[in-house]
């Protein structure tokens, strides 16, 4: 019981000891009444850094995998071999391999999306053919980080696994959909001529995961690529191949 002026007294709740581990202590209050980091604020943070870099482990791992055996042939085995754990450190993390390829590919159309910025029209900033060199720079250079990745989609052709072509088809849709908001929004600046995205995206998607997946088959597709692709498939989009 604290006193306080006038003779009443403050009640402070006791602390639940059943809601302590075994080993743990009591939060203490630091500056100006927070709970002050201890012992159990360190291990939690040490154990969620473990299981963090333990997933990370399991996918890098499992997208290896998948890129030499594709999804349909690879077994969660297989995974669990290469990431040199047991079979119930697997199931922690994860249900299936179906949900492994799952997170890739979100994680990989996070990556993308992160990429494609909207132009900006404000006086000083770079020109717009600038900021569109930038935007599809930086999603061919993830591309090239994430090689094993886009092997994977390469080889999961239709009809051999309906779970791949259900991913499959869902990134497929997840990409081009960014694709259409960027013409979109290049339309509302006045940028982007009049066109159809419905039709125009899928066919930027098309060429582009083409030019990729052909410099994979033939091991020529890495970083330094990047630049000169980027330009060639700038000057074809806005240029066409006609002499004018």
């Amino acid at each position: 019981m604290v006193p306080l002026k006038g003779g009443r007294r403050s009640r402070r709740p006791p602390v639940q000891t059943a809601d302590l581990e075994h080993g743990e202590e009591a939060p203490r209050s630091g500056p100006g009444g927070a709970a002050a980091a201890g012992p159990v604020d360190r291990r939690a943070a040490r154990a969620s850094g473990q299981r963090r870099a333990r997933r990370d482990q399991i996918l890098r791992a499992a997208e290896r995998v998948f890129a030499e055996k594709g999804f349909h042939a690879a077994s969660i085995s297989d995974v669990i071999d290469a990431a040199g754990i047991s079979r119930g450190t697997f199931y922690l993390y994860f249900d299936s391999k179906r949900v492994i390829f799952s997170e890739l590919l979100d994680s990989l159309v996070q990556k993308l999306a992160a990429c494609v910025r909207p132009v900006d029209l404000t006086e000083g900033a770079p020109s717009p053919l600038q900021q569109l060199r930038a935007n599809v720079t930086c999603a061919l250079r993830v591309v090239a980080a994430n090689q094993n990745l886009m092997g994977v989609l390469y080889r999961s052709g239709q009809g051999v696994d309906p779970d791949a072509d259900q991913q499959v088809a869902a990134f497929t849709t997840s990409v081009i959909s960014l694709i259409r908001r960027a013409l979109r929004r290049g339309q509302e600046l006045g940028v982007v001529r009049s066109l159809d995205d419905e039709l125009v995206a899928p066919f930027i998607f098309g060429g582009v995961k083409e030019i990729v997946f052909q410099g994979l088959q033939s091991g020529h597709f890495s970083k330094r690529d990047v630049g000169p692709m980027v330009d060639e498939v700038l000057r074809y989009s806005m240029q066409g191949f006609l002499r004018t």
